[in-house]
């Protein structure tokens, strides 16, 4: 049986995760992405949603506010990058509360906890890779692919930027992207690889990611908005 779902999230960059994390999972079916609580009002209104993935800080009417103007919600799934609204969002009967950056590690918890209220066959948590090994100072090194940063290559050597630490291999940019998901890094550049759950933002020629910003290689643009759903 596939479950309809309804993304609402004023951030194209969210959505475009999200959207990512659903072509994993064949049997949910996106009906819809909202920018805003207004236009998810009539999409409800129109045609049956089984899961919601709601976000709470929009303008206008926020998520909590839109949820609790249904007389016959759907399952909901907060996606936020706010934590402090969680115990607001389980008084509301939310399945989930997910915090962004959401893994698809998490997200996949989530769908789980929504197939186990229909008794449908839950989803292995190891559909996409989570670690990838990297040759490092002659040793393979594990890289938690939820703890990148982003991807840089300078001359020879290329950084593997981590919450915690920088790991450097002289692997090639092009070998370590091939190794990563699709559908979570994008190439930018020739020399940077950034994770797309990092980006806050698109401007001019740059992406702006948590604490810094890289260039767009003019090779790379075009292709790279299209993974980010920002062009056609």
């Amino acid at each position: 049986m596939t479950s309809q779902c309804l993304i609402v999230d004023d951030e194209p960059l969210a959505r475009r995760l999200l959207k990512g994390h659903l072509a994993q999972i064949s049997n949910l079916a996106l009906v819809g992405e909202c920018s805003s609580t207004l236009e998810a009002i009539s999409v409800l209104q129109q045609r049956p949603v089984d899961l919601l993935f709601l976000d709470i800080q929009m303008p206008g009417l926020n998520g909590m506010q839109l949820l609790r103007t249904l007389s016959n919600p759907p399952q909901v799934i907060f996606t936020t990058a706010h934590r402090e609204f969680a115990a607001d969002a389980f008084e509301l009967r939310a399945l989930d509360y997910l915090v962004k950056p959401i893994g698809f590690d998490r997200f996949v918890l989530a769908i789980n906890r929504f197939f186990d209220l229909g008794n449908q066959p839950r989803m292995p948590a190891t559909e996409l890779p989570t670690v990838i090994y990297v040759l490092s100072q002659r040793r393979q090194v594990r890289i938690v692919l939820a703890d990148v940063v982003l991807v840089e290559s300078l001359d020879e050597i290329v950084k593997i930027h981590l919450t915690d630490r920088v790991v450097e291999t002289r692997e090639s940019i092009s070998a370590l992207a091939a190794q990563l998901p699709a559908v979570a890094f994008i190439r930018v550049h020739r020399s940077f690889v950034v994770p797309v759950a990092r980006i806050r933002g698109v401007h001019g020629d740059s992406i702006e990611l948590e604490d810094r910003s890289v260039p767009f290689g003019r090779a790379y643009k075009l292709q790279a908005l299209k993974q980010l759903g920002l062009t056609t």
